[in-house]
């Protein structure tokens, strides 16, 4: 199980998103997910609205860190959008070579289409609420998601998995439910299918002694 970092590893919320956080994910090999907004045509590393007398970090800055590194994976830095019609800034500020390290996702079916257009890797997001899987044959994978309830049976995630894309799966904490049970069936699907899988999860240490 790949563990991806959910904005970074942190011990305090508002650390969330932070430099510091994105820093000691990578130095403690994990992948990690951030979120993206925009002010004065500048990119940010912010889940909410930019507030800018508050102590946010700039996307370049997370740039500069991920290309500084000696080993990078891949489908490891996810960048999670958070408003519509950045797909032309983000073109402009991430380097071609770089673009498929950086996979995009929860977009709205004409965003999705404009990132593609531009050549990024993209994952189309599935939920108990989005089971048709949006243009799934042109993404480069899978985001599972699961907003109410662990909704999806063993069954079906290895269904998912036979479609031959990479899946990041949400943890269950990300949504404020107990991550162990579903955890325990994803150990099982993960010994069954090795290097098929990532977890998004706010708990990477846990994971990583878990899994």
């Amino acid at each position: 199980m790949k563990i991806i970092a959910h904005r970074g590893v942190w011990a305090k919320h508002r650390d969330q998103n932070k430099m510091s956080s994105i820093r000691s994910a990578l130095s403690q090999g994990f992948g990690f997910e951030t979120d993206i907004r925009a002010h004065d045509g500048r990119l940010y590393l912010s889940h909410d609205p930019i507030d800018t007398n508050t102590d946010i970090a700039l996307f370049v800055e997370l740039l500069n860190v991920v290309q500084s590194e000696k080993i990078r994976l891949r489908d490891s830095y996810f960048l999670n959008i958070k408003e519509s019609g950045l797909a032309p800034v983000l073109n402009a500020a991430i380097p071609e070579k770089l673009k498929d390290e950086f996979p995009i996702f929860d977009l709205a079916v004409p965003d999705l289409l404009s990132y593609l257009d531009f050549g990024f890797c993209v994952y189309t997001r599935v939920s108990e609420y989005e089971q048709d899987r949006s243009l799934l044959e042109m993404c480069g994978g899978i985001w599972l998601d699961a907003f109410r309830s662990d909704w999806y049976s063993d069954s079906y995630l290895k269904t998912l998995i036979n479609l031959g894309k990479p899946i990041c799966i949400v943890s269950p904490e990300l949504h404020s439910r107990p991550h162990n049970q579903l955890w325990t069936r994803l150990k099982v699907v993960d010994n069954q299918f090795p290097g098929k899988l990532s977890l998004c999860t706010d708990f990477p240490m846990k994971a990583r002694d878990f899994f």
